[in-house]
């Protein structure tokens, strides 16, 4: 029996809001001399939850916050832009938001305030899906400084179920890499991901993490590939990550641009003979996948390169 998939929940904390606080109650206190200074002037949390000197209402579905709005320009691009542009909500007291889930905009809450905030859930099968949908809104109100912590939790969480692949195929082969329960959830994941967004360096950065943290055995699962076709910016991150682990970036560009010693293509009075030079620095590779057991090259140099196309060509002909 392959051991399960371990949840991990990462707690982070917004820095700079017991500052930011201090200046918003000093600030208030200045133009309301007769409000009493109580306990609270070095936390957020304590400004959120009584909601003292709040200027600001945001109403979600059948909940509302009382709010501040010094604190949401500062932890937010969107509420600095709503609040300060021309628009009505700057020239209102009250915002409501119609399609937002009230449960992750409490979230967001929270982690603005600097209140401490839970990425991601203790069912690893639905760790990344939760993970992503806390990356939409805050993607979506721009929080400063939260995408570094989401990346980290995302790639260090397919780190761990990649290690888990490894071992699920160490006492068995022939067993799947991934459950249904857990790629259902990816799929999920990856859909609402590139749905919100056609370009998610977060997500493929993420990605590419499990394929290679797997030490590739996820691509022979065909969910896996599906996703990867589907996505192509999934795509393009795997490839990449594959050239660097098996430094094929290095190799390509240890072509060189003209022949040294014998032209690998020469210009014969009767046909055109080609030969392929073994470059200087080929090596055979060994790969951690059992589906690619070696790498080598052997190439043409970049000048020759058009030649022997004609030459292919010719030999077409005849």
């Amino acid at each position: 029996m392959a051991r399960d998939y371990m949840g991990v929940v990462v707690n982070i904390r917004r820095e700079g809001i017991s500052g930011i606080s201090r200046c918003v109650m000093l600030v208030l206190l200045h133009y309301s001399p007769g409000a009493q200074l109580i306990d609270f002037m070095s936390s957020g949390h304590s400004l959120l939850e009584t909601g003292h000197f709040a200027d600001l209402v945001v109403k979600c579905k059948q909940k509302e916050w009382k709010l501040h709005r010094a604190i949401l320009c500062m932890g937010s691009k969107w509420f600095e832009k709503a609040l300060t542009g021309d628009f009505m909500e700057a020239r209102s007291n009250e915002i409501t938001l119609h399609e937002v889930d009230p449960e992750l905009f409490s979230w967001v809450v929270n982690y603005i305030y600097g209140n401490e905030v839970t990425l991601g859930s203790e069912d690893a099968n639905t760790f990344a899906l939760e993970v992503i949908r806390q990356w939409k809104r805050a993607d979506y109100f721009v929080l400063n400084n939260l995408e570094d912590n989401i990346r980290t939790a995302l790639c260090d969480h397919f780190h761990e179920i990649g290690h888990v692949v490894q071992w699920r195929k160490l006492q068995d082969e022939e067993t799947d890499a991934l459950d249904e329960d857990y790629l259902s959830s990816l799929a999920q994941a990856m859909e609402e991901a590139f749905e919100h967004s056609s370009r998610c360096s977060v997500v493929e950065d993420a990605f590419a993490t499990l394929v290679k943290s797997s030490s590739w055995w996820v691509l022979a699962q065909e969910e896996v590939t599906s996703m990867i076709e589907k996505y192509p910016g999934l795509a393009t991150k795997v490839i990449r990550s594959l050239m660097k682990d098996f430094r094929l970036e290095e190799l390509i560009k240890d072509v060189p641009h003209r022949c040294a010693g014998t032209p690998c293509v020469k210009l014969g009075s009767q046909q055109l003979q080609t030969q392929a030079h073994s470059m200087p620095t080929a090596q055979t590779f060994a790969a951690r996948s059992p589906y690619i057991t070696s790498v080598k090259t052997i190439a043409n140099c970049q000048s020759c390169h058009e030649k022997k196309v004609a030459l292919d060509r010719m030999k077409k002909h005849h």
